[in-house]
């Protein structure tokens, strides 16, 4: 290592570099927060491997006209639950997917798919919304598989059981969006 005094700054130098690095910002080149973000790298999922989906609620426990409870056959996590497993078996997903509520134990060094429900309601057009997020890990990496939405329009007078298939339906839809993505992670 040299004395600073070896290495003397140059003005020029560093205002055509930045003058440059200006241009391609300008011109699209080069995208700041894209040079600052590091690449995540893909996950390769193996036909047959086990993932756990571990499910978070994060919307309201009522919704309008359609009644959930926090517990048994009607609680959400097993409406949602059904309609994942109705959506990879349909979309014939290669993997043993175990799903789990978000907290619960799960083995260290599975790999998990991190499912939050952000929304299972009524939009603003009237229609019947399911939509998620889904987070991908497995042996320290993490990658987003993105935001998968599903919706089923409502019918206006019904039953109960008619409101509740809507709800289903549109879970069904987002959940063979999910799949779909699952499909694209696995190595043939």
């Amino acid at each position: 290592m040299g004395n600073l005094q070896e290495y003397p700054r140059n003005p020029v130098r560093n205002r055509r570099a930045f003058l440059f690095l200006g241009f391609l910002v300008m011109t699209g080149l080069m995208d700041p927060a894209e040079a600052r973000r590091p690449q995540q790298e893909p996950i390769v999922l193996i036909p047959g491997e086990t993932v756990y989906v571990e499910i978070i609620q994060s919307t309201v426990t009522h919704q309008p006209g359609f009644s959930w409870s926090d517990s048994g056959s009607s609680d959400r996590f097993f409406k949602f639950s059904d309609a994942l497993k109705t959506a990879f078996s349909q979309r014939e997903v290669p993997l043993n997917i175990k799903i789990v509520r978000w907290g619960a134990d799960v083995p260290k060094g599975a790999t998990t798919a991190t499912l939050t429900l952000m929304r299972w309601d009524r939009n603003v057009m009237g229609e019947i919304e399911a939509r998620i997020i889904v987070q991908l890990k497995k042996a320290g990496s993490k990658v987003n598989l993105g935001v998968f939405v599903g919706t089923d329009n409502a019918i206006v007078a019904g039953s109960g059981s008619m409101e509740e298939r809507n709800y289903q339906s549109a879970a069904i839809k987002a959940a063979s969006r999910f799949a779909d993505r699952m499909n694209e992670q696995i190595n043939f």
